[in-house]
């Protein structure tokens, strides 16, 4: 870790933000501050919080790869003319390596947004705010994040180097604590620790010029989300029942979710915010069109030679029943093959368009109350909300039913496959209900009769829950690597 956080040191040192509190994801840069001298009003405060929205968009931009890739929803197409993405296709084949750069740039990206939360953490306390409600919130938004961040580190790698300082000098960062991994359940009690502030401290709701902010109801939605897994469901009902008197809506219209004509509504926790006129455009979509649709999809420009990746697999295209409205949404064919259609709206311009992206809706949590009253044997419950919530919007008339709690946890899976997929869940849900190694190596056999590229015989057959330590990090400070990846 100390190669790294000292990497990030000296970036910060060199760019720090500088935006308007109703702008918060206008990022510019400044020479005239350090990390030491920065933080030492509101305003800057203020704008170190801004700072940390944009590291956890730059960062959920990839993270299909490890929330839709590895798993069964998604795959490649292959270009056998340009073979120069072959380190990602591995993601999708479980064939990496320790020192494959995806795995090195996920780890030091969620720390990068590590060290933006404890930029702000350990200075805020020295600055006075006209209001204690809007310091208190500018708290709950770093614990927020930091804790979504270090989640994700946890559930990705297990046992990791965990920190809430700031190294102050090159010696400083040589601390245990930079360079230490701890058990991974230390790390799950420490964030739910830090979490339930951010839910103490964050408002239900944010003015409309400040509206795209981390509210209690995206902080309840993670402690739910950090107790699911760990497999604490009874403790996370509590949290999503909290969520009830919020005002969150199922929309009535699937499609309109993911709109960008419909932005941060009644279903929306959580949306990671772009914005095409304030010239920060998303651009997520080019990667995913097929590379032979050339302009058909993205108008401007022709699809990528490296495009056509987070496919859908014939796993979940064939999963959709007849009928479902949700298929056409999230699916759509050009030339013959399928791709990710929900982020599918036109381009603004060359690369860029306007959409954000859903990190926490509604629909989510109330298949994670479903999952949980299903753990506790409050099955029907579960399935209730399935017919009486999720599905009247599908076109879907049958509605599902459970004879027993394993049936009910199973039906609720397929739920939260139809209704997030491509949303970066469906890896996290397959691990968390202990699920991963059999289902991907089912997987596996169909995508090896589907892909006579693969012909090793090595793909998907070493599936691994855990991603390896990244290779210069064991080989910097001796951590023991992961199991499988020796």
């Amino acid at each position: 870790m100390k190669i790294v956080y000292k990497i990030k040191l000296i970036v910060v040192a060199i760019f720090i933000v500088s935006c308007n509190s109703d702008e918060f994801l206008d990022i510019k840069p400044s020479n005239s501050n350090t990390p030491l001298s920065f933080y030492t009003s509101q305003k800057q405060i203020t704008e170190g919080v801004n700072a940390i929205y944009n590291t956890n968009r730059s960062l959920n931009n990839g993270q299909w790869r490890f929330g839709e890739f590895r798993s069964d929803n998604t795959s490649y197409q292959r270009n056998n003319a340009d073979r120069g993405g072959a380190s990602t296709e591995e993601i999708d084949e479980f064939t990496m390596n320790s020192d494959n750069g995806n795995i090195s740039g996920y780890w030091s990206g969620w720390y990068g947004g590590v060290l933006d939360c404890n930029l702000v953490l350990n200075n805020i306390d020295n600055v006075t705010f006209d209001n204690d409600a809007l310091k208190n919130a500018r708290i709950g938004e770093a614990l927020f994040f930091r804790s979504y961040f270090y989640l994700n580190l946890a559930r990705s790698f297990g046992d990791i180097p965990f920190h809430k300082l700031v190294a102050s000098s090159v010696d400083d960062a040589f601390r245990e604590e930079f360079t230490s991994r701890i058990p991974v359940n230390q790390v799950y009690e420490a964030i739910l620790v830090d979490n339930q502030k951010a839910i103490d401290y964050l408002p239900a709701a944010w003015p409309a010029a400040d509206k795209g902010r981390a509210t209690k109801g995206a902080a309840l939605m993670l402690q739910a989300k950090i107790l699911m897994t760990i497999g604490r469901y009874s403790e996370a009902i509590p949290h999503l029942r909290a969520m009830e008197s919020l005002g969150y809506q199922i929309l009535s219209n699937y499609k309109q979710v993911f709109d960008p004509a419909n932005k941060n509504h009644k279903e929306s926790v959580f949306e990671i915010q772009f914005d095409y006129a304030s010239g920060q455009a998303s651009n997520f979509l080019g990667q995913f069109v097929p590379f032979t649709s050339g302009k058909d999809i993205l108008i401007f420009t022709s699809a990528n030679s490296r495009a056509g990746l987070n496919q859908p697999t014939k796993d979940i295209i064939d999963l959709y029943p007849v009928g479902d409205a949700r298929a056409a949404v999230n699916i759509a064919y050009n030339r013959g093959q399928a791709y990710v259609n929900k982020y599918n709206y036109a381009p603004l311009a060359p690369g860029q368009q306007n959409v954000n992206f859903p990190m926490f809706r509604y629909a989510d949590a109330r298949l994670m109350l479903a999952e949980c009253l299903a753990e506790g044997n409050d099955y029907q419950l579960g399935i209730n909300i399935i017919n009486n919530e999720i599905r009247p919007r599908t076109g879907l008339v049958a509605p599902v039913t459970a004879a027993n709690k394993v049936e009910a946890l199973q039906k609720i899976a397929i739920e939260r496959r139809l209704e997030l997929a491509f949303e970066n869940h469906r890896w996290f849900d397959l691990v968390r209900r202990g699920e991963a190694v059999q289902v991907m190596k089912a997987h596996g056999i169909k995508e090896r009769a589907l892909k006579p590229h693969l012909t090793n015989g090595l793909e998907y057959e070493n599936i691994r829950t855990l991603l390896a330590i990244p290779f210069n990090q064991v080989d910097q400070y001796g951590y023991a690597q992961n199991p499988g990846w020796e």
